[in-house]
């Protein structure tokens, strides 16, 4: 089977492409490769830095140290070009936390040249629906209409690149697609424009672990590895935790209207990071701020033991430790409803979804016949709920 991958944007940006070499879409295949161990053989030259760290490093280390992962072998040309770049520092825009702290702890760097001008939307997989191109495509035509009034606001520019990268990786049995090696094949296409790039992580840096559920947490050690003469990759927030980022981005009237944290045009309110990022914003005293952002805010701390033993339940480390250490800090108190909800609510409900997660006629018991409303889970779309007695998966 043969697929051709593409990277499309405004002609307003066509100039800043490179078509001298290879590496974009090396890195685009990167996961395709590593989980199958195939050679990637390429016409165009590969950037001789990014051959060397990729063969030497990158690709053996993974293949030792995460189950799974094979070696591969770069085959074709190489080349130590210069490539001309307007050296243009950007960040990827996703306006979620760890994205919007990017943008605001370098907006006004006092280092003239970390200062970040611009922002990338890109269909990298992280944040797409993951369907099929149409579906991609309206998800990206929303995402730009959303963000494009946020990037002014922030004094930036916003580029958005749309590409079927995501649809090639998103399925993958390991490493599941939207990593920053994927997302760097974004970069490296637009290296005539881009000369620093922030990747916003997802954890402090102390947390190096190589596994294959969540490359968020091998990022210290391969972004380095993308970086060429010309371009180059930051860690940016790994310096900091979660909850030091929330508070840092809290008081911003930009993303008190814009958050949005689970990937779809919207914050949805009702999936796990939706419900996390909710409970870090009651913990630093901001959730009040956010009622443009979500729906459930003006009523959480009515239900506070509830959405607590929500987010307890679904512990995802280290962010649950970080939220009860503020909590604890600022003085709030967990009621003890909360662990009650945690372990005889939480707990078997998540277990059992997860279970039957795609089992149609638990699917169709729990939408159409109202057990979601028994429950008393929050309801999604309708749009969304048709979407999944499908099988289809609107958003992340």
């Amino acid at each position: 089977m043969k697929e051709t991958v593409y990277f499309e944007a405004d002609p307003q940006w066509e100039k800043y492409f490179t078509f001298e070499v290879s590496d974009p879409f090396i890195l685009a295949m990167f996961e395709v490769a590593i989980e199958n161990g195939y050679d990637i053989e390429h016409e165009a030259p590969v950037t001789e830095d990014l051959k060397y760290q990729m063969e030497t490093y990158l690709v053996p280390i993974f293949a030792k140290k995460i189950p799974g992962c094979r070696n591969f072998c770069l085959k074709g040309p190489v080349t130590d070009q210069k490539i001309p770049s307007e050296s243009v520092t950007g960040t990827g825009f996703s306006a979620g936390v760890d994205s919007f702290y990017t943008v605001l702890s370098h907006k006004d760097h006092p280092c003239p040249s970390k200062r970040v001008t611009h922002l990338l939307l890109a269909v990298n997989g992280a944040a797409a629906t993951g369907v099929n191109a149409e579906r991609d495509r309206k998800w990206f035509d929303e995402e730009m209409r959303l963000f494009t009034p946020l990037a002014e606001e922030l004094g930036c520019k916003l580029i958005g690149v749309n590409s079927n990268v995501s649809l090639l990786n998103h399925y993958r049995k390991l490493l599941k697609g939207g990593s920053g090696i994927t997302t760097s094949s974004f970069v490296h296409a637009l290296r005539k424009l881009f000369g620093t790039y922030y990747w916003a992580s997802t954890y402090e840096a102390d947390v190096l672990e190589f596994r294959s559920d969540d490359l968020g947490y091998v990022e210290p050690f391969f972004l380095p590895l993308l970086s060429v003469e010309g371009l180059r990759f930051y860690h940016s927030g790994s310096e900091v935790n979660r909850m030091e980022k929330v508070e840092y981005i809290a008081d911003n009237e930009t993303v008190q209207k814009g958050l949005t944290v689970c990937g779809g045009p919207k914050s949805c309110g009702i999936c796990f990071k939706c419900t996390r990022t909710m409970a870090e914003l009651y913990a630093v005293g901001k959730l009040d701020r956010y009622g443009k952002v979500f729906r459930e805010a003006p009523v959480y701390e009515k239900k506070l033991a509830k959405n607590l033993g929500r987010e307890l339940a679904q512990d995802h480390p280290p962010f649950t430790t970080e939220i009860l250490d503020k909590l604890k800090s600022e003085g709030k108190r967990v009621p003890l409803r909360t662990y009650l909800w945690k372990t005889f609510y939480f707990k078997p409900f998540l277990y059992f979804k997860k279970k039957l997660k795609y089992n149609p006629l638990a699917m169709k018991l729990y939408y159409e016949k109202g057990w979601i409303d028994k429950l008393g889970e929050p309801r999604p779309s309708e749009e969304t709920i048709q979407a999944k007695l499908r099988g289809e998966r609107l958003e992340k």
